[in-house]
């Protein structure tokens, strides 16, 4: 990952950082996708037969607080530049419509992520109706990075939960490394 290997998180809801450590996930057929994740996070990788997406999941190291799932898909190669933002913007935009019955919020306004070779939308969405163990808040984003599209799940208890922000740090900082897998 070159001189950002290693990075440290600002998170502004606690006010401390989180060393993070470089992780790489093999995508059969697409390349390696390299993460700095925070140390303390389990990951496990899911990979799938070619022409079907691979599924990361990163959790804490212990308990069931949060759940990260990160799922590849191929982007098309004519998706760079401003039709390519355009369309993962527009793919953020239609997730954030058929989530928005089911939210507390009226309105689920699309957040800009860059970072040095990915770039993407999220919003956070608070169930109205959640069950019994089910997790109070969804954070979903649509991130490019290369000729790849990350559709991210972010899982958790409350808005503000430190580890949404560690997410959306980390998938700044997502890169694909091409070659056989």
């Amino acid at each position: 990952m070159g001189a950002g290997a290693l990075i440290y998180s600002c998170l502004a809801a606690s006010g401390r950082a989180e060393e993070t450590v470089p992780r790489t996930y093999a995508l059969p057929g697409q390349g390696t996708l390299e993460l700095p994740v925070p140390k303390s996070w389990r990951s496990e990788s899911q990979p799938s037969p070619a022409q079907v997406p691979s599924t990361i999941a990163l959790r804490p190291a212990e308990g069931e607080a949060f759940i990260v799932r990160i799922t590849s898909i191929p982007n098309p190669p004519q998706s760079d530049g401003a039709d390519g933002d355009a369309r993962i913007k527009k793919a953020a935009l239609v997730l954030s419509k058929v989530m928005a019955p089911t939210a507390v919020e009226k309105d689920l306004p699309l957040t800009q992520l860059n970072g040095p070779t990915a770039h993407g939308y999220y919003f956070t969405a608070t169930d109205k109706a959640p069950k019994p163990g089910e997790y109070l808040c969804m954070t979903s984003a649509v991130v490019g990075v290369g000729d790849l599209l990350l559709s991210v799940t972010i899982l958790h208890q409350s808005k503000d939960a430190e580890e949404v922000q560690q997410a959306i740090e980390m998938l700044k900082e997502a890169r694909l490394r091409k070659g056989s897998t």
